[in-house]
């Protein structure tokens, strides 16, 4: 298919920022078109220089602008092509693109069976996405052609993982499928009843632990939350729950309450626990050997935890704020938040980077919770901010389809082991 060139975004280039602040102002063309827009990134002082200062270097339309939608949303994250550091991303219009890192053009592209709102994953040289109609998808990134869809009947929105050969995600109707990585055939599928009152719009990831016996029953470990409070262990190789912690709120019958367990768990071997986030009943430390509680941290509101340097968890949310909150319980720090919905946090080296559907981008400091900076985009960014350790740039989409790329300068004290460690530990272990 050849390759084409989108249009520049059109309209008001410049974009506001919050607090007495300094300014830092970058700027690049898109895709090497017209008046390179404005953009303010916004540093509260004193704190101008201090660590994570982001330096724009790339902004581009991948997705045409419809000015008749009043609040749009993107959500879709970025891949980065280890070989060539092509950038691969999707949008509301069911396009897939390979984009030049340097200047943003299209090197190539494909038409997918529905619209991009997850995070590609790149196994060797196959590239994994799921789509809003419900499709995983699997591209041969060297043929530049789709190799295989599995269907479901659930929206995909969380990044796929895989281990052994065999492809783990899950859809919005609670279902967890385990499917045979070359051709995509299904080996595995549990599911949970599909919960038929309100739940929070929102699904938990999947996070895989393989086997310390190469001659186990069991492969491994996929650990995954339900909207109705319960956290799954599940054997990776026969698709069975090995234990299942029921974490609902004892008052959960009430109209304001949630049982949604829609964080991706995170895996913490030292304690031997796996952390997760209720959406009514706050932060949990389960044992990983049979899932019982052996601590909990109140908090409402909370979406995905990420792991910071010094081991506390970093938990966003409109109504709880940003906290840190320490292993075996207890907050560290709390920052209040504005309105929003917010997507996982992101940690490199010692700066949280949090999206707000609303505003754009903000910045951290993950060891203290101090504000360091904003970028309001003007229409808020409702995708995953994606880290790409190493060209040390730091990529998200705005809700009207602009992919702004980011260097991250070296004052963020970040090592690359530091820095991998933290993003690993989001996904997979």
């Amino acid at each position: 298919m050849p390759s084409r060139s989108l249009p520049s975004r059109p309209g008001r280039s410049q974009v506001l920022g919050f607090g007495l602040c300094g300014l830092l102002s970058a700027a690049c063309a898109l895709n090497g078109a017209g008046e390179p827009p404005a953009v303010e990134l916004i540093y509260s002082e004193p704190k101008s220089g201090a660590a994570g200062a982001l330096d724009l270097a790339l902004a581009t339309q991948i997705t045409l602008p419809d000015n008749w939608v009043l609040l749009p949303d993107e959500r879709a994250g970025v891949a980065v092509d280890p070989v060539d550091g092509s950038l691969y991303v999707g949008g509301r219009d069911a396009n897939f693109l390979a984009l030049d890192p340097a200047n943003g053009e299209v090197r190539w592209e494909l038409e997918l069976p529905g619209s991009m709102g997850s995070t590609p994953v790149i196994h060797e040289r196959r590239l994994l996405l799921g789509t809003e109609d419900g499709a995983l998808v699997a591209i041969d990134l060297d043929a530049r052609a789709i190799e295989w869809i599995y269907e479901t009947e659930g929206v995909i929105r969380n990044p796929p993982i895989v281990g052994d050969q065999v492809v783990y995600f899950t859809n919005s109707r609670d279902q967890v499928f385990g499917l045979d990585l070359r051709d995509g055939s299904w080996r595995w599928q549990y599911e949970r009843e599909f919960p038929k009152d309100f739940t929070i719009s929102g699904r938990a990831g999947l996070v895989w632990l393989p086997a310390d016996d190469p001659e186990a029953i069991e492969a491994g470990v996929v650990f995954t939350g339900f909207d109705d409070g319960r956290v799954a262990a599940i054997g990776a190789t026969s698709g069975e729950a090995l234990w299942v912690s029921n974490l609902s709120p004892r008052d959960v019958l009430q109209s304001n309450v949630f049982a949604d367990i829609d964080s991706t768990p995170l895996v913490d071997l030292e304690r031997g626990e796996l952390v997760v986030v209720g959406v009514s009943s706050g932060v949990h430390g389960l044992s990983l050997a049979d899932g019982s509680l052996q601590w909990r941290q109140p908090f409402k509101g909370g979406g995905s935890a990420a792991r910071a340097s010094d081991g506390s968890y970093i938990v966003a949310s409109p109504v709880g704020g940003l906290v840190a909150v320490r292993p075996g319980g207890g907050i560290k720090w709390r920052t209040e938040l504005d309105p929003g919905q917010y997507g996982r946090p992101l940690v490199v080296g010692d700066t949280i980077y949090l999206t707000n559907s609303d505003t754009g981008l903000a910045l951290y400091d993950a060891l203290r919770g101090e504000h360091l900076g904003s970028l309001d985009n003007g229409s808020g960014m409702s995708s995953q901010a994606v880290y790409d350790l190493e060209s040390r740039r730091l990529y998200a989409l705005t809700n009207r389809g602009v992919l702004y790329g980011f260097r991250v300068s070296e004052a963020g004290g970040a090592s690359a082991e530091a820095s991998r460690a933290s993003i690993d530990g989001e996904s997979s272990m």
